[in-house]
């Protein structure tokens, strides 16, 4: 759906990125500035050459390819809970709902992450319209089910994991 040169999009997408085999599942986030892509082995050489391998072996979509860029940046990306770090920026070319485009991406360890692409405003602007009531991609593509699934299926078991997990915070 096009509006006024403006692809619309739902809250999370399967976005299409060069380089990798297979679409990925992104969330679409309105209130964060920049995108960002699951990266690892990050290392640069002694001629400034960036080595990077998409995702990591602990996800399905990790092929072990290592890419290699001479054009990157180094910027400082400030979270929303004020928590700063520094990143590798390189420009990725992506497909998202159907509409091709080169977006500038920081590469960085998202495999704690329900997503391993986030879609940031500044790849949004001027191109894209996020209608919140449409999504692409499954509640909890990590899980395969909905917390709302899994507690109606075993409401104990998803009660014990959560507090497992706000333990190991």
């Amino acid at each position: 759906m096009v509006s006024k040169n403006k692809t619309v999009i739902g809250t999370n997408a399967y976005v299409t990125v060069e380089g990798v085999s297979s679409p990925i599942a992104a969330k679409i986030d309105t209130g964060a500035d920049g995108t960002s892509l699951w990266a690892s082995g990050l290392r640069v050489d002694a001629e400034n050459k960036l080595y990077f391998t998409y995702f990591s072996p602990a996800s399905p979509l990790y092929d072990g390819k290592e890419h290699a860029r001479t054009a990157y940046r180094v910027v400082k990306v400030t979270s929303s809970m004020g928590d700063s770090e520094v990143r590798f920026q390189i420009k990725q070319k992506i497909t998202l709902g159907g509409r091709a485009v080169t977006v500038w991406c920081t590469l960085t360890d998202r495999s704690t992450k329900t997503y391993p692409m986030l879609i940031g405003k500044r790849t949004l602007k001027n191109r894209f319209i996020v209608d919140v009531s449409m999504s692409e991609v499954p509640e909890s593509p990590k899980e395969g089910k909905s917390y709302h699934e899994r507690f109606l299926e075993n409401p104990e078991a998803l009660l014990r994991e959560y507090r497992t997990k706000e333990m190991d915070k």
